[in-house]
């Protein structure tokens, strides 16, 4: 399958490490990226214009006719803009000083940033958007404050095992319920966390990992250092194990053969954080979505804040479907056949129950499917459950020694932000992939490489900070009725 921006040229200029790592991520969609270290002239924060003519920029590289898309970055204070987020002040012991991340996470992080307004400005739209304070929106509308080694929002704890450390997330009343059968029934429902902890430390994380995976429990086996690795993108597109599927021939995409008039139309099969959060800024770029939950089984979002849920679903019409009836089923392939681009966050497994296969509906109705997951779709961790915070554990995002939890459910905005980039990335270029998109991949794309160690900050630290609400969320169901009507048969 073709990465969304094949074929298409682009112009990043400026010195700093943000506009490297926007360049990066778009090269990682396939983009042919032109990178230009002075900038002669003014130099504006995240302006994108733009350039004509191409002149003798890079006389090395044929790009076509202009004019391209340019990035035009200042110098950017990584670590400040950390401190200023929000992010910084949710990292580190619960009675002490927050503890400083390397820098490398947040210029990573501005970069994937600056990328999705790139490209939302080549459909037209002007999007506002920190990337970094998107870290702190759930903690500052609950309340939530940094705990060390229990995450923020106190239902994932790093746990040390025989030869290293877990995190171990219990999130759900049914993960409370699996800790005996994690531990062989050597502790009791409900034990008190020194027993639970007593019992993990006789234990391997292999071995923990291996059983919570049998157990559907989300568990990440912390990384040591020798372990880390970064991969070289975010990204899997399309199926490494592609067999049964076809590759089709298209025309290369050139710049305003999807005019920004059109309006794109996102269904968001996702819940709770990454999926949500990313097709909230799709709405926010102009996209139409269409959020579909399930008739018995809304987004557990709906059960949190309500100031949350509004901000991640404002604008975006509400279905209920039921799973179990065939011509609900038949509406929802209706749906993601004439979606431009799906986003969807449950394991494999549940798109095979509905006998619903992706990578078809990819190469058949040029739909780009993202799929995000918390271990990737593909190989034996395709069934792995996970969220935020385990995931960005299993990343090596962890900060101090022992270590602590970065931020709150730190993985889950990041991937947020990565999956936004490739899907206005299938706006500008072309359509027709499936996209897999996993919280651990992405958390260890931002940090894998970053130095864990964790300094005491002694400058300002701001505390979470959410964007302002532009209004309330649709109540659940609330357009089903007028989607059965539009998408009928």
């Amino acid at each position: 399958m073709r990465a969304p921006l094949a074929g298409l040229p682009f112009v990043c200029t400026g010195t700093d490490g943000v506009v490297e790592a926007a360049a990066d991520v778009l090269e990682a969609l396939g983009a042919q990226v032109v990178r230009v270290p002075v900038v002669h002239g003014p130099v504006h924060a995240q302006r994108i214009e733009a350039l004509e003519p191409m002149g003798a920029i890079d006389a090395t590289r044929s790009l076509g006719e202009p004019p391209f898309p340019v990035l035009r970055l200042a110098a950017v204070d990584a670590e400040s803009r950390w401190a200023a987020s929000g992010a910084l002040a949710l990292t580190g012991p619960r009675d002490g000083a927050p503890l400083a991340c390397d820098p490398r996470i947040a210029t990573r992080l501005l970069g994937a940033g600056a990328a999705v307004q790139m490209l939302a400005a080549c459909r037209e739209s002007a999007l506002d958007l920190d990337p970094l304070a998107l870290l702190g929106e759930r903690a500052a509308i609950v309340g939530f404050d940094r705990r060390g080694a229990t995450s923020v929002g106190a239902n994932a704890h790093l746990l040390q095992a025989a030869d290293g450390w877990i995190a171990l997330n219990l999130a759900r009343a049914d993960d409370l319920a699996a800790v005996p059968a994690l531990l062989d029934g050597e502790v009791a429902f409900g034990a008190p966390w020194h027993e639970v902890a007593a019992a993990v430390r006789a234990r391997t994380r292999a071995s923990l990992v291996s059983q919570a995976r049998l157990l559907g429990l989300p568990v990440g086996e912390v990384p040591e250092p020798g372990e880390r690795q970064r991969p070289a993108s975010p990204y899997v597109i399309g199926d490494p194990t592609f067999a049964k599927h076809t590759a089709r021939m298209r025309p290369e995409p050139v710049f305003g053969a999807q005019p920004a008039s059109r309006t794109p139309l996102v269904v968001d099969l996702s819940s709770l954080w990454a999926g949500p959060l990313a097709a909230s800024l799709l709405a926010q770029c102009g996209a139409r979505v269409v959020k579909v939950e399930g008739v018995t089984r809304p987004d557990g979002a709906r059960r949190g804040p309500a100031a949350f849920f509004d901000l991640l679903h404002f604008g975006k019409e509400c279905v209920a479907l039921d799973f179990a009836d065939v011509l609900d089923v038949a509406l929802l392939r209706r749906l993601v056949e004439r979606a431009d681009v799906v986003i969807e966050g449950s394991r494999p497994r549940v798109m095979d129950a509905l006998g619903i296969d992706p990578t078809m509906i990819a190469l058949d109705h040029d739909t780009t499917w993202i799929s995000i997951t918390g271990h990737g779709r593909y190989g034996v961790d395709a069934q792995r459950v996970a969220f935020g915070d385990d995931a960005a554990a299993a990343a090596g995002l962890v900060v101090g020694e022992p270590p602590m939890f970065v931020a709150d459910a730190v993985a889950d905005p990041i991937t947020a932000l990565y999956a936004a980039c490739a899907a206005l990335a299938a706006f500008v270029g072309h359509r027709g992939q499936v996209i897999d998109i996993s919280l651990r991949r992405c958390g260890a794309y931002v940090g894998a490489d970053a130095s864990p160690t964790g300094a005491v900050w002694d400058g300002p630290v701001a505390a979470p900070r959410a964007r302002e609400a532009r209004g309330s969320a649709r109540a659940h169901g609330a357009d089903t009725s007028a989607i059965r009507a539009e998408f009928a048969e």
